[in-house]
Parts: structure tokens; C-alpha cells; sequence
């Protein structure tokens, strides 16, 4: 083919399939060039070609099993699309292909394969310029796989350095740093700089193990420490000064006589004690001091005011002043040994959440507005009980119990639930105001559970016979363990086996007109009895016949006729109903005169749809 102008193949862009295609083994074809459904795209393809009148991708060939790829050129970007695996297709089935690599006009190359890595350059990678190297999505990670270190990053933004697959060290996003192993300086003078709002640094000596501290930027030691001693250069005093009797203190001076936030040993009301936190140089305005006083007692100050806020005595007893607060658990040393106030000296008021043992009195107070479950109290003489299954929730007003048992009345203000598998009501007389009982009940689609509803009367026919009426639901209808009788109306139903039998009845001196109607296919017996009471030779009538009914053909076959009614007649005849394919019997009695008693009509269907009935 020898072509100086353009070559227009296939069908438009935008309807997908076909430009050119290499032949292998028709229908095979392996080389295509189509286009992508809607988009134009264009795609080139092994094994796959775009789809035509849909978006998406179908097989070119079908005669071995391989692979599926396409690099499909967009207005915007490049592509190259793979499947998951070699297979054998149907030609013209749909193929799905993954994208594997990207491009687009920003120079952005993205990398995507679900089983493997989403990179591998196999020599060295450069960032030239002042691009950065990103690495972006939650809990990714830089490998060196040449030994066992990787840094990565975490959802919480933390950056992690690990070497042999354990965490070596976490920067987290507050510039605060965690080393899982130990920290080794390998020059022989090492220094660390803390630059906060003081200048501050410490000195490792690699030669000789010493540790330096230098202060407020000066380059003097505050403290050195050596294998054998701890050197301070800033204030240590021992001896008095000033006038708080300072035996030894640790601290800042101030005027030779003032220690701002330090540690002191003194002479306070005859007794030695550690006086904690800060003075002014005249009183001591600490939090408060430790120590032994003139009685032998260990006790705690408070320092501004002298008083003792706790003391424990030589005899073991302990004396607090003021509330004081535990955190653990208060012990007597002897299980029912000591008391918590005597009978003279009494505790005002106990908060507590729970009491064991015997409450000799108990306050009770009414309370209708807390929150919560709590267990149900009560006393026998002076032991007060919890009850491990009795509740009430403050929530919601309720009172949970296992069980009652009343032999008075019960009201009940709202709904009564009862989530239990079996109810049982003992009572001579069961009155229901509402005029429905529901069987079967339940949340959506009960169907599954309502085979065999209905009611159970127990020994209804004997001592060990009970009479049962239940739902049959695969046959869509009640089923009664005994004859049923439905006097005093004009039409009845039963069914016996799998004959359904009704009964219709009409009464009185006038025109009646009985209307039966059936589907397409469909059979029944029908007997007709009338009767008339006043005089004449024929006052009562029997009439017997099949009424049948296929598609289109509608019969009545009379087989039996006995008798007659004076002044009065009755036709039957056979049509097509309204409905297509469906058939109608009519039964028409016309009176005229005389006494009519009744006219029965008795239908027992032997096959098909039961039928419906009006009666004028």
C-alpha cells in the first residue's frame, strides 16, 4: 500500500475498537491499534484493543494462554496498562488491565504495581537541581537493601531510623528524639549544645570518661564529674546563716544569707528538720518541712506558720490536722483489731462508695435524682446486704429484677415487654381490649417461623386430645384437627385432604342469582338442592353436574335432575368470564310464587385455583 496523503481507518474515535491490526491466526490478532470508548484515546495494544460503543478493554485473542497489555496516549498523560497474570480468553471478552506506569505533562512518573515494589532502578538515582525526593502516603519507607537499614515514616508524621528491622530512632513532630540503644561518641573530645532560654551545654572527655556541666554560657564548670568524686563550683554551704539557723543547705545565695528554691537542714521548735522550697532570708516560706521534734515523733510542717500537719508518735499512733488525702490503700495491720474513732470521739460524717462488714447505725437519705446502676440494699438486724442482681438505673428509672412473685395486684403504667421464651398466664378469665391478636410477630419478614401458628386448646376432646386450629403455610391455609360448623350464614368453606368443599345457602320468596367464577384450568362438582312448603307436586329439586373449565372451553355436564319447585325455576348456564381465559357458571333462580325455603348450592373443587363467588 502505497499512501501519499492520509489514512483514515475504523469508525470514530470516540465509538472505541479498531484502527489497524496484525493478523496472527484469524481470529487471533496479537499487534492492535484502537481507541478508547468516549475519550478518543489512543492505544496501542498486545493482545487487547479498546472496546467499542463502552469503556474499557477486550481480549484480541483466545487460541493460547498469555499475557494483556496496552500503552494508551491521553491528551494529558501516558499510560501503560497491564493485566494481573497470563490467561487464556475468549476473543472479544473484556479484559481488565492495571495501570503500571504514568506520565503527564508536569513530568510526574508514577510507579503502581499491588505485588511488588513501585520502583527499581538498578544503578545510582539523582536528584539534580533543588527537587526534592518525596515519598508520599502514611507508613512509607526508604530501604537500603543492600544491608538491613530503613528510614521511614509513620501516620503520626513520626520519622523512624531502623537498622536490622528494629527501631533505632523516632524524631517525633515536637523536635523530641528517642534512641532504643545506647550512644556512642567516638571523638575523643565530644560536646552537646542546649541552646534553650539559658545557654547550657555538658562535656563527655572520650580519653578520660569525665563529665563537665558549664551554665549560663560561661565556659567554667558548674560541676565535674570524675569515676571517683562529683566537683560543685556553685554554692554548698554548711553552718549557719542568717536567721534560720541554716545547718547545711543546698541552693542559690543571695546576700550570704538568702536560699532561693533549695534544700535545707535547720533547728526549728527544738527539732531537726528538712525544710523544702524556698525562703526569704527572715521566715521560711516553703511548702513545708520533715523532721523529728522534742517528743520523739516524726512529723511534717508546715514552715511559714510552725504548725505540725502530720505526726506519727513513738507509740505508733498518727495524729493529722487538717483533710488529708490517700492515693493507695489504708491498712490495718490486724484484721478486726482497730477502730476509726471511739464511742467518746466520733467521725462527724464517712463518704464512701461501698461498706463491708457491720453498720451499727445507718443513715439513710431520699434521693430521686442520680445517674447510674446501683445494687439494692436491705438489713437483717445490723447487717446491711447488697444484692448481686437486684439494680436500679437512675438513667432511665428502671428496676431490674430476676423474678415476681405477688399474691396481690400489678398495674402496670406503660408496655409490658416480656423477652423470655415462655409466658405463662394462670387466670380463670383472659381479657384482651384490643380486637387482634397477633401471631408469629416479630421485625420484618417472619414468613420463615410462621408454619404451624395457631391456637392450642388442651384437652379439648379428651384427657390426652387437644384441638389445635394452625397455619399451613405451604399450602396457604388453615388447617383444624376436628369437624368445624359455621351455622346461621349463607356461605361456608372446608377442606378435606386436598378437596376444598363450599356451601353456599339463600333464603326468602324472591329472584336469586348465584355467580361462580374460575380460572383458565380448573374442575368442581356442583349439587343443587331447592325446596319449597306449601302444596304440590313438586316442591323440592336435586340437581347434580360437573362444571370444567380449559382455556377457552367452558362446560357444564348435567348428570343428575330430580324433581321441580312449583312457580319457581332455576337455569344454569356456562361462558367466558371477563378475565382472558377464565370461565363462569351462573345459577339463576326465578320466582314467581309460593313459599321458597331455601336453595344450597354445594361445591367441591377437584382441581385448580379455588374459585370466587357473588351472590344477588
Amino acid at each position: 500500500l502505497d499512501v501519499t496523503g492520509a489514512i483514515s481507518a475504523g469508525s470514530s474515535a470516540t465509538n472505541g475498537g479498531v484502527l489497524i491490526r496484525q493478523n496472527y491466526s484469524s481470529p487471533h490478532y496479537l499487534g492492535v491499534i484502537s481507541s478508547h470508548y468516549s475519550n478518543g484515546n489512543l492505544i496501542i495494544g498486545n493482545g487487547a484493543q479498546g472496546k467499542v460503543g463502552s469503556s474499557g478493554y477486550v481480549s484480541t485473542y483466545g487460541n493460547f494462554s498469555g499475557g494483556h497489555s496496552a500503552l494508551e496516549v491521553k491528551r494529558d498523560e501516558f499510560l501503560f496498562k497491564i493485566d494481573a497474570s497470563d490467561s487464556q480468553t475468549t476473543v472479544g471478552s473484556d479484559v481488565t488491565l492495571a495501570d503500571r506506569l504514568k506520565i503527564n505533562r508536569s513530568g510526574t512518573y508514577v510507579f503502581g504495581n499491588s505485588t511488588s515494589a513501585r520502583l527499581q532502578v538498578d544503578g545510582d538515582v539523582k536528584v539534580m537541581g533543588s527537587t526534592d525526593l518525596n515519598i508520599q502516603g502514611s507508613n512509607r519507607r526508604l530501604n537500603f537493601t543492600s544491608g538491613t537499614g530503613t528510614v521511614r515514616t509513620t501516620t503520626s508524621n513520626n520519622l523512624i531510623l531502623e537498622t536490622n528491622n528494629l527501631t533505632a530512632l523516632t524524631l517525633d513532630t515536637s523536635q523530641n528524639a528517642s534512641f532504643e540503644g545506647s550512644i556512642s561518641m567516638n571523638q575523643s573530645s565530644t560536646q552537646v549544645d542546649m541552646t534553650g532560654n539559658s545557654s547550657g551545654n555538658f562535656t563527655i572527655d572520650n580519653n578520660t570518661g569525665n563529665i563537665a556541666f558549664q551554665a549560663n554560657g560561661s565556659t567554667v564548670n558548674s560541676m565535674t564529674i570524675t569515676s571517683s568524686e562529683i566537683t560543685l563550683n556553685e554554692d554548698v554551704r554548711v553552718g549557719s546563716f542568717g536567721n534560720n539557723n541554716h545547718e547545711f543547705a543546698f541552693g542559690q545565695t543571695i546576700a550570704d544569707k538568702v536560699y532561693n528554691y533549695g534544700a535545707e537542714f535547720q533547728t526549728l521548735n527544738s527539732s531537726i528538720q528538712i525544710v523544702l522550697g524556698r525562703n526569704d532570708g527572715t521566715n521560711v516560706n516553703g511548702t513545708g518541712g520533715i523532721g523529728a521534734d522534742q517528743n520523739n515523733a516524726f512529723a511534717v510542717w508546715n514552715t511559714t506558720s510552725t504548725t505540725q500537719l502530720f505526726e506519727v508518735e513513738h507509740d505508733g499512733d498518727i495524729q493529722v490536722a487538717g483533710a488529708g488525702t490517700f492515693t493507695g490503700d489504708l491498712m490495718p495491720s490486724a484484721d478486726s483489731t482497730y477502730n476509726i474513732g471511739i464511742g467518746a470521739t466520733r467521725w462527724a460524717n464517712i463518704y464512701a462508695d461501698n461498706f463491708y462488714g457491720i453498720v451499727d447505725k445507718l443513715s439513710v437519705t431520699a434521693n430521686d435524682t442520680f445517674t447510674g446502676t446501683y445494687s439494692l440494699l436491705w438489713h437483717s438486724g445490723n447487717t446491711v446486704y447488697s444484692s448481686s442482681f437486684m439494680t436500679i438505673n437512675g438513667s432511665n428509672d428502671t428496676l431490674s429484677v430476676p423474678n415476681i412473685e405477688t399474691s396481690g395486684d400489678i398495674t402496670i403504667g406503660g408496655n409490658l415487654t416480656v423477652t423470655g421464651t415462655n409466658t405463662i398466664v394462670n387466670v380463670e378469665d383472659l381479657n384482651v381490649e384490643q380486637n387482634e391478636i397477633t401471631l408469629n410477630y416479630g421485625t420484618g419478614d417472619t414468613s420463615a417461623t410462621a408454619d404451624g401458628a395457631g391456637i392450642r386448646i388442651q384437652d379439648a376432646a379428651g384427657s390426652s386430645t387437644d384441638a389445635v386450629i394452625s397455619w399451613d403455610y405451604s399450602d396457604g391455609e388453615f388447617d383444624f384437627s376436628h369437624p368445624i360448623n359455621v351455622p346461621g350464614v349463607d356461605y361456608k368453606v372446608a377442606t378435606f385432604g386436598t378437596d376444598n368443599h363450599h356451601h353456599y345457602k339463600v333464603t326468602g320468596n324472591s329472584d336469586h342469582t348465584l355467580t361462580l367464577t374460575c380460572g383458565s384450568y380448573y374442575q368442581a362438582e356442583i349439587i343443587i338442592t331447592a325446596h319449597q312448603t306449601n302444596g304440590g307436586a313438586n316442591n323440592n329439586l336435586y340437581i347434580r353436574g360437573i362444571w370444567s373449565n380449559n382455556h377457552e372451553s367452558h362446560h357444564w355436564d348435567e348428570m343428575e335432575s330430580i324433581g321441580g319447585l312449583t312457580n319457581s325455576t332455576i337455569d344454569i348456564t356456562v361462558s367466558a368470564n371477563t378475565t382472558s381465559n377464565s370461565g363462569k357458571l351462573l345459577i339463576e333462580h326465578d320466582y314467581v310464587s309460593g313459599s321458597f325455603a331455601q336453595m344450597v348450592v354445594r361445591v367441591k373443587e377437584y382441581y385448580g385455583t379455588a374459585h370466587e363467588y357473588t351472590i344477588s
